[in-house]
């Protein structure tokens, strides 16, 4: 069951507020991507250098984007991260089509 996609029954259903709903979604998809990586990693599923190298993108992008995030109001991020979610919306298509 995948549970990291209702977030909106949290909010409608348990009553909860919108940042304890985001909150709780957090928790479940961390939850669930350690239970889906113990699992990969018994059944020896896992390319390790493909791991350490989506790693080395990902730890420093998290260490940028928490000194970011002290410089930009929650307005500006408002107004940029929709901007931001079309432009990779784009940018998959365009790479999708190349594929196919």
């Amino acid at each position: 069951m995948v549970v990291e996609s209702y977030w909106c029954l949290f909010i409608y259903y348990l009553h909860l507020s919108s940042i304890i709903a985001s909150g709780l979604s957090l928790f479940t998809i961390v939850v669930s991507s350690i239970g889906g990586t113990y699992a990969f990693i018994k059944q020896k599923t896992i390319d390790y250098k493909l791991f350490v190298v989506i790693i080395s993108f990902i730890l420093p992008g998290i260490i940028i984007g928490s000194i970011v995030n002290k410089f930009i109001k929650t307005e500006q991020f408002a107004s940029i991260f929709p901007l931001w979610v079309i432009i990779i919306g784009i940018f998959s298509l365009v790479s999708a089509k190349k594929i196919y």
